[in-house]
């Protein structure tokens, strides 16, 4: 999703010049974050239906309009490799305080918009597997968890339409926050304090293991495919040509490799997986 560069007024928000103050951009990234984590997820989500790279900005509502100077802030962003804690980090406090996290809440449906871009997507999930280490923060870490799981288990989500650029990446994500699995189980190690005798696990270590296993299952389930797509494809599979049945037995077989290859992760980390498992029956 490109913009065109047009001339455009004056704007109540503010955008990035050589002349302008980072603090200024700063400032104004805050409030338009501050903006679209508080806008009912309905609205935001049909903002987000209706925007076209032809809008003006001039004609846009102000929920619209945040949406806009988020994207260009990224894709700027993007251009330079900034760090996006300031992005991410609202993202994963609302992660907390959001009854809604794991079904469509604002950071999810924001996510999910900006993954269909594959430059904000590689940068996004990069730089969310990254803060979880830079960030030595107990608070952040708890909400990274809880992101997180809600992106590994957006297959609960009932509209299943607000899981469009989630699902195009999804096994990108997966071999990108794998990454994370040293320090997840460091955490679920480190996370217990000791109480007349007995060790008594953490919030952040529970959280922390429940997000390794989310991890795991997510590595190791086989294809999600419905059982109306199963019947679609039984159906043309009765009526194909020969050419076509093995043009569809090479993507059945290619599909498969993938799959195997998204378990061949787990083998890079099973020490970490077998500490978690003792951990668990201990």
């Amino acid at each position: 999703m490109e913009l065109n560069q047009t001339e455009q007024e004056p704007q109540q928000l503010l955008w990035r010049s050589d002349s302008q103050p980072e603090s200024m951009v700063t400032v104004t990234l805050g409030r338009v974050m501050n903006t679209l984590l508080t806008a009912r997820p309905k609205k935001l989500h049909d903002s987000i239906s209706r925007l076209s790279p032809d809008d003006k900005m001039a004609s846009l509502g102000s929920l619209d309009e945040s949406l806009w100077f988020l994207y260009k802030y990224l894709r700027d962003a993007a251009e330079r490799e900034d760090i996006l804690d300031e992005v991410l980090v609202p993202m994963i406090e609302r992660s907390l305080k959001s009854k809604e996290s794991k079904h469509g809440g604002q950071a999810m449906i924001i996510l999910n918009w900006l993954f269909k871009d594959e430059l904000l997507f590689q940068i996004l999930a990069t730089n969310l597997a990254n803060i979880i280490v830079r960030k030595d923060d107990r608070y952040i870490t708890l909400g990274w968890c809880t992101l997180v799981r809600a992106l590994l288990e957006y297959d609960t989500i009932t509209d299943q339409h607000l899981v469009t650029g989630i699902s195009e990446k999804y096994d990108a994500l997966l071999k990108i926050l794998c990454s994370c699995i040293p320090h997840l189980s460091y955490i679920v190690n480190k996370g217990s304090t000791t109480q007349d005798g007995f060790e008594l696990p953490s919030r952040l270590s529970l959280s922390a293991a429940d997000c390794f296993l989310s991890l795991t299952e997510a590595l190791t389930k086989r294809p999600r495919v419905s059982s109306d797509r199963q019947k679609s494809s039984n159906f043309k599979a009765s009526v194909t040509s020969a050419p076509c049945e093995k043009k569809e037995k090479l993507a059945h077989k290619t599909s498969e490799i993938s799959n195997m290859e998204m378990e061949f992760l787990l083998w890079d980390h099973l020490q970490e997986l077998i500490s978690l498992v003792q951990r668990l029956l201990a």
